[in-house]
């Protein structure tokens, strides 16, 4: 149930309920980049990022000008 594996490596849990991932993610959140699959990001999506879509949430452009 560890939220990071190691290089390589991949961690998998099983669940009873859509409700129960739904409550790993959201207590989660801080710690997860993304989420792939049904009712969230579509398969695919992930290493596709949108024009906004800025790692960690920072704006580096922006960032950079107010060096």
């Amino acid at each position: 149930e560890d939220l990071f594996s190691p290089l390589a490596m991949l961690h998998y849990h099983y669940y009873n309920s859509q409700e129960e991932v739904a409550k790993y993610v959201d207590s989660n959140s801080e710690d997860i980049q993304v989420v792939v699959g049904r009712n969230y990001l579509p398969f695919g999506q992930a290493q596709q990022p949108g024009l906004f879509d800025y790692a960690d949430g920072v704006d580096v452009m922006h960032w950079l000008s107010n060096l």
